[in-house]
């Protein structure tokens, strides 16, 4: 909650508050460090989980992804300049690979596992965000719908399957956490540029799935 106020305060030019709540969300990050190395019987989060490799880059990936759709769908009606149900058929394209996705990307992962679906949706999700940044809006919407379509019922096999054992149910909870965290990151960044930079706000969610694919195609090869 601090570091997104941080983020919001800086967007809007207020340097000083964003700099209080930015050291305040680190001194609170340190502090649930501290607590943690020193143990218990029942940690926040379970160690085993954060020294899995493919634990991490799956919870940074499904990050990313709810982190381009919330910011997405913040920003899009802003720049769009309709009304309510003008501005809600605009953005139609993007639910109809919500509905049909599903079940061709419970194939794909039963066929071949998670990792090509969440590389596939990091993609489209990235070519998506080039697309709607450069104001082409349905085809934008179409590729940013199949990539999130792809990737989010990936996840939780993509992240339980690489959990050590005993811990898959603590890593679901986890992942949601995450996604959780990535979607208000994905507001209050994408918020930041809205006003003034309304491509840029549109183009970030873009560089940051761009960056978790990399990463999870590296950590493959590793």
């Amino acid at each position: 909650g601090l570091a997104t106020d941080a983020l919001i305060a800086a967007g809007a030019r207020g340097w000083t508050h964003a700099a209080v709540s930015g050291a305040a969300a680190l001194v609170a990050a340190a502090v649930l460090v501290l607590l943690e190395r020193r143990g218990g019987a029942e940690p926040v989060v379970n160690p085993a989980l954060l020294r899995s490799r493919g634990v991490l880059v799956g919870l940074g990936v499904g990050a990313a992804v709810n982190f381009a759709l919330t910011g997405d769908l913040f920003v899009l009606p802003l720049t769009l300049h309709r009304g309510p149900v003008a501005t809600g058929l605009a953005l139609l394209p993007m639910t109809v690979p919500f509905i049909l996705g599903p079940p061709v990307t419970g194939r794909v992962v039963a066929r071949f596992g998670p990792r090509p679906a969440l590389l596939g949706g990091t993609a489209l999700l990235t070519a998506g965000a080039v697309l709607l940044a450069s104001h082409v809006l349905t085809v934008g919407l179409l590729l940013t719908g199949c990539g999130v379509a792809l990737a989010l019922p990936s996840l939780a096999a993509a992240v339980m399957s690489a959990a050590p054992e005993g811990t898959a149910g603590a890593a679901g909870g986890l992942l949601n956490a995450v996604r959780q965290s990535g979607a208000t990151l994905g507001v209050a960044v994408a918020g930041a540029f809205a006003a003034s930079h309304p491509s840029v706000a549109l183009l970030v969610p873009g560089v940051v799935c761009a960056a978790a694919g990399l990463t999870l195609a590296a950590v493959r090869r590793s």
